[in-house]
């Protein structure tokens, strides 16, 4: 058995201020059992809790990308970093120059991919996938310029890269990363505030990648409402390539659905079956009166990265 590793989180914290830490457990190939390896993998220090996402890659390697939120209020959400183990222990990290953690990662020490203050529609956790050379890709998404009372401001679906120069659609961070803002969305617009639960305008969005370099395929998978809130995908051929416009893939709507996907399907046979159902959200945990709702397997072929639209879904699973 080759080695296993799984992040994990706790918490410490009350209702008003939100946990503070996250674990890495793994397997050893001599034991072929779970042991903890971290008790603090990502250290909010009892000051910021973080919402990760994780990916393994073609080497074993995990790869972790995150946001940080002070409180519980959605709107303390900031700023997008990124760590990866060196193997498939989970015991040493580093960061993606290669220089290596000291553990725990805190705020302060980690790599920095986008500096993004509070108050800025970012949602809590990111997507994560790597390309054909391991390379990650991260998607999430905010909106620009400052907080202002009753103004609604327009919301986009970003990528988080690494480009060779002449390859960065929208200007490199300070850590030499490219923020690609996709620029699809054209009608979205809201402000995340509060705590618990929301009904949000848009999901958080699946990132899925093919190809490596100048020629990497980023696919977006997301549902949004200003789309009628369908099961859509939106395409990039190519670094600093613009995208092709979103296609969506169900004719009805999934209301409030957030998208997930067969990850090791997709890896050995790039066909992304989505699981899908209609579901509806209510915000601070209320309770909606919705009758029982139809789950499937969205099975879409994207082997060729040329996606048309389905006329209707796949089915491949049972009510």
């Amino acid at each position: 058995m080759g080695s296993r590793t799984a992040a994990c989180s706790s918490s410490t914290a009350s209702a008003a201020q939100a946990p503070a830490t996250s674990c890495s457990t793994g397997t050893t190939p001599r034991t072929g059992r779970w042991t903890r390896v971290h008790d603090r993998l990502l250290d909010g220090e009892g000051q910021r809790n973080p919402y990760w996402q994780a990916t393994v890659d073609s080497k074993g390697r995990l790869h972790l990308a995150w946001t940080w939120r002070r409180t519980g209020d959605v709107r303390t959400n900031h700023d997008v970093s990124y760590a990866r183990s060196i193997d498939g222990s989970g015991v040493e990290w580093e960061r993606s120059d290669g220089r290596r953690y000291a553990m725990p990662v805190t705020r302060a020490d980690a790599e920095l991919l986008a500096a993004v203050p509070e108050n800025s529609n970012l949602i809590n956790q990111t997507s994560i996938a790597v390309d054909e050379e391991d390379q990650p890709v991260i998607a999430t998404y905010w909106s620009d310029g400052q907080a202002r009372s009753g103004v609604k401001r327009p919301v986009q679906y970003r990528i988080i890269e690494q480009a060779p120069e002449g390859h960065c659609n929208d200007g490199r961070t300070p850590a030499g990363w490219c923020i690609d803002d996709t620029g699809f969305l054209s009608r979205t617009s809201f402000e995340l505030g509060g705590f618990g639960t929301l009904a949000i305008p848009i999901s958080r969005p699946q990132v899925l990648a093919q190809g490596s370099g100048a020629n990497r395929v980023v696919h977006l998978v997301f549902r949004a409402q200003e789309r009628g809130q369908k099961v859509s995908i939106a395409t990039r051929r190519g670094l600093g390539a613009a995208w092709d416009p979103p296609i969506d893939l169900t004719h009805d709507s999934v209301e409030d659905w957030e998208p997930s996907y067969d990850t090791e399907q997709w890896r050995r046979t790039r066909v992304l079956d989505l699981y899908v159902q209609r579901v509806n959200q209510v915000n601070n945990e209320g309770i909606a009166s919705t009758a029982p709702q139809r789950v499937y397997v969205l099975s879409y072929p994207l082997a060729s990265a040329r996606p048309t639209t389905i006329e209707e879904p796949q089915l491949d699973g049972t009510e």
